[in-house]
């Protein structure tokens, strides 16, 4: 069975860290595992939970890096939001 995750691109703030990697697997949030067995599942879970997206990456990042883009990724490929 095909499984979705949230991939979340990042524009770094700091031009220390430019070179670091860029985008990330979202695989937990607020202790949840972020899996999921259907697009749309993910894409919703994606558009009710943005803003704690946002600032989960901006804290684990130190507030170094700016999510830029939200990606729902199977293995059949990406669906921007």
């Amino acid at each position: 069975m095909e499984t979705f995750i949230i991939i979340v691109a990042l524009l770094w703030v700091s031009p220390e860290k430019s070179g670091e990697l860029s985008a990330f697997e979202l695989t937990h949030l607020e202790g949840k595992s972020l899996k999921f067995y259907q697009m749309q599942q993910c894409l919703d879970h994606v558009s009710h939970n943005y803003v704690k997206i946002v600032l989960s990456m901006r804290d684990v990042h130190e507030n170094q890096a700016v999510p830029f883009q939200i990606f729902c990724k199977g293995s059949k490929g990406v669906v921007e939001l």
